[in-house]
């Protein structure tokens, strides 16, 4: 059902009428994609997520953005810093130290087609593990869907 505005300046907004007799229900929409986004740094240490993953949902992107032209509070680590994206029960489910280089401006994307499971749920948070650091500030991002289309 769509709306229509009577006037260029319309306070209101009225339903437009319906054309045609009622029909059977479609099919369910699929879920839509869900994001998680915080920021770690600059100390190293652990950084949950506050939102939790429900199980039985499927990530398809982790991202490890460090870079200042897509935030200007992005600050890349210092030397050898190392970075790990997870779960609570499994820290490198989603990005390993090798996918990432957090003393390097950028952003670390890697695609998945990930089922959080009983086994790697833990309590559903998304964790990052920072070694090192120092300095520095990244976002991280988990895009997940809780019901895949057909």
């Amino acid at each position: 059902m769509g709306f229509r505005i009577g006037r260029k300046h319309a306070v209101h907004t009225y339903p437009e009428p319906r054309v045609g007799p009622p029909g059977p229900p479609g099919p369910p929409l699929p879920g839509g994609v869900q994001v998680i986004r915080y920021r770690v740094g600059p100390a190293a240490g652990v950084y949950d997520s506050v939102t939790t993953i429900p199980l039985s949902a499927v990530v398809l992107r982790a991202s490890f953005d460090n870079d200042t032209n897509d935030d200007p509070a992005n600050i890349p680590f210092a030397a050898n810093t190392t970075a790990t994206i997870g779960t609570t029960a499994a820290p490198t489910l989603f990005q390993d130290a090798t996918e990432n280089t957090p003393d390097t401006a950028g952003n670390y994307q890697t695609l998945l087609n990930t089922l959080i499971t009983p086994g790697n749920q833990g309590t559903g948070k998304v964790r990052t593990v920072l070694t090192v650091a120092g300095s520095g500030s990244a976002s991280v991002t988990i895009e997940y869907v809780v019901t895949p289309q057909p």
